[in-house]
């Protein structure tokens, strides 16, 4: 008889470039994530792994095949989601698949410790590709509005920034309209089709001289980039 384990779960905690994404207005970060299939003793969360926006937990006990398997969910925003169930091709009972695993860009690696290929328990791993769909976002690091007059004590302009989606899924874009120096943005969410390109409008609106700049964040769903990115916006009047 199978024994009996406590089902285990993972609580990632994630942290990257000074900010923190929350599911709540907490100081600290946590989002819990479970096997859709989770079942008695599969020991899912046993061997844990993390890269940019993607996470891999190993469930070496998991009854597919008897061998174990491993599940991979990707993060955009603050939700985590499973992307896929990995499991070996040539599954065997016992095999304690899943009882390791990595991943790093778009290869993860799992660990069978019992696989019985060249001998008894002389374990083996199972490299996979990353072939599901994914948006990929492509656009400017900066915006110039360049130098602009004063007309009756007021400069108004807007310029756009040019954002291309060069993935095979669709990306969904965020721009915060949080920006200082007389910079504006429309905060409506962008939905760009594989292979498409929208542009962005940024307004600038002035009553003062000097050199003026912000940073624009668009928070978007290409977790190869860690979900966000940031475009400096200058302009002199």
């Amino acid at each position: 008889m199978r024994p009996r384990y406590r089902i285990f779960s993972i609580l990632a905690f994630v942290i990257a470039a000074g900010l923190m994404w929350s599911v709540a207005a907490t100081a600290q970060t946590e989002f819990k994530v479970i096997a859709p299939d989770a079942a008695e003793g599969d020991q899912f969360g046993i061997s844990v792994s993390t890269d940019g926006g993607y996470a891999i937990e190993g469930a070496y006990a998991n009854d597919d095949a008897g061998s174990g398997s491993a599940y991979l969910f990707a993060r955009s925003d603050t939700i985590w989601t499973q992307q896929a169930k990995l499991t070996a091709a040539d599954a065997a009972e016992g095999d304690l698949f899943g009882y390791s695993v990595s991943t790093e860009g778009n290869n993860t690696i799992v660990g069978a410790l019992n696989n019985d290929d060249i001998g008894e328990n002389t374990g083996s791993a199972y490299i996979h590709t990353k072939l599901f769909a994914e948006p990929s976002i492509a656009t400017s690091s900066f915006l110039n509005f360049g130098d602009e007059l004063l007309v009756d004590g007021i400069a108004t302009v807007t310029d756009f920034i040019k954002i291309k989606n060069s993935g095979t899924a669709d990306l969904t874009v965020n721009p915060q309209n949080n920006m200082v120096g007389g910079f504006v943005v429309s905060p409506a969410p962008l939905t760009v089709a594989p292979g498409d390109s929208v542009n962005l409008a940024v307004g600038f609106i002035a009553t003062t001289a000097g050199r003026k700049k912000a940073s624009l964040v668009l928070n978007h769903n290409d977790t190869n980039v860690g979900g966000q990115t940031t475009i400096e916006l200058h302009a002199h009047v």
